[in-house]
């Protein structure tokens, strides 16, 4: 119920914003704010395919989102320090709570970013799972065999 109201109303802000209805757009940008505690930019483009589990505190910036995306609470996405450096998400990638995805850094196919993990200055192969570097900044990552796409959208 809550995916199909925030998809909805994620579609009904894309929707003003290419028709060059900003007032409507800003609109559907508060209210999924208010009644859902999640941020999207209505000037991003979404996936047809999005899948939010928790929503709360999630906040997608601009970014380039491949399709069948996951998201948990509290996700971050968006530009790094210089505002033209936007990340690139794959199709089939899971954030799960804590994520964040900053600057100018590329999510592979179908990949599990791990709770908590910052990603940045580092780049992710399909098929991984990306979890923290222990002691140093970056990010490490480990092959995997499962499937974002059969697990969340059978």
């Amino acid at each position: 119920m809550i995916d199909e109201s925030i998809e909805i109303l994620m579609h009904a802000m894309r929707f003003a914003y290419k028709r060059g209805k900003e007032l409507n757009a800003e609109k559907y940008y508060k209210e999924l704010r208010k009644d859902f505690g999640i941020d999207l930019f209505y000037e991003v483009e979404f996936p047809a395919h999005v899948k939010f589990v928790h929503p709360l505190g999630t906040v997608l910036g601009r970014a380039t989102y491949g399709d069948y995306l996951v998201c948990y609470h509290n996700v971050t996405v968006g530009s790094g320090i210089d505002e033209d450096e936007y990340p690139v998400i794959g199709e089939g990638a899971c954030l799960f709570s804590g994520a964040r995805v900053i600057g100018p850094v590329t999510i592979g196919n179908n990949v599990w970013v791990s709770p908590n993990t910052v990603v940045t200055r580092c780049d992710v192969p399909d098929n991984s799972v990306v979890f923290p570097a222990l002691g140093r900044s970056g990010c490490e990552w480990k092959p995997t065999t499962r499937s974002v796409r059969e697990r969340f959208f059978k």
